[in-house]
């Protein structure tokens, strides 16, 4: 499925006009938008990029969010992660300590690798797809899990500890029953035809954090632009039905609150 927004025909350019550089407090939506036109002019990689993200449905309709963003994640599969090394170092925009392969970690598995790119920064995260046996209609079946990957180097303020550590943070997303074409779809910007994971996928995702009391005001935000510009409903419910089944780092956190929050009650009634 493709979903269409502006098609004007964009200016020449390409990925040696990025460079670095931080903005702490967020980036703006046009400089976010600005970036993805970069990243995306480049055809080798045009095709085996998945933008991820709140950003998703703020671009599908060419509407400023009205916000600051954090990043721009991008997955892709993981054959693909060494061709985006090698052009990220091409560019000059790879440094080895942003990269999740720099750390020892103990299963040695590709987290994906982050940089920044005109003030913005970027992460590229690897999936791979597996298959498993789920439950449909009482019976077991043959499905697709989907599994994505990504990582916060020692030096950034990680997403799970909630600050700076001696180590990466790792985190994992298991997504059993989750079928590849629910996974992604694509759109266009300014003629540029891209892919993003799909906005039934971004809609289910938001909700599970929000019920787990992990996310915030903009999260609801996010939600009703992809309502307004609307879902599949089947899609939607195949979602939600695969997600019940997700396992993440994230939810591994919450857990771990949640067990603390009640540890401390039982000691305060003691």
């Amino acid at each position: 499925m493709k979903r269409s927004m502006d098609k004007q025909k964009m200016s020449k350019r390409n990925m040696s006009g990025m460079e670095t550089g931080g903005m702490p407090n967020g980036v703006s939506y046009a400089k976010i938008r600005e970036v993805l036109k970069k990243i995306l002019s480049d055809k080798e990689l045009q095709d085996k990029l998945i933008i991820s993200g709140g950003i998703v449905p703020w671009i599908i309709a060419d509407k400023d969010s009205g916000r600051l963003h954090s990043d721009i994640d991008i997955i892709c599969k993981q054959e693909d992660m060494g061709l985006i090394r090698d052009k990220l170092k091409e560019y000059g925009l790879y440094n080895e300590r942003m990269d999740s392969m720099y750390y020892e970690h103990q299963d040695g598995l590709d987290y994906g690798v982050d940089t920044n790119i005109s003030g913005v920064p970027v992460g590229f995260y690897p999936y791979d797809v597996k298959t498993v046996k789920t439950l449909e209609d009482g019976r077991l079946v043959d499905s697709d899990m989907i599994i994505q990957r990504s990582f916060t180097p020692p030096f950034v303020k990680g997403t799970l500890s909630g600050s700076r550590q001696d180590k990466p943070e790792l985190k994992v997303k298991e997504m059993p029953g989750l079928r590849q074409e629910d996974y992604y779809e694509e759109a266009e910007m300014d003629g540029i035809t891209f892919k993003h994971t799909s906005l039934e996928l971004i809609r289910a995702t938001k909700l599970k954090a929000l019920r787990a009391g992990w996310r915030a005001e903009k999260d609801l935000r996010d939600i009703a632009q992809i309502d307004a510009i609307g879902t599949d409903k089947d899609k939607q419910a195949r979602i939600e039905s695969a997600m019940k089944n997700m396992k993440s780092t994230l939810d591994d956190k919450n857990r771990g609150h949640h067990q603390e929050r009640e540890g401390k009650r039982s000691e305060i009634s003691r």
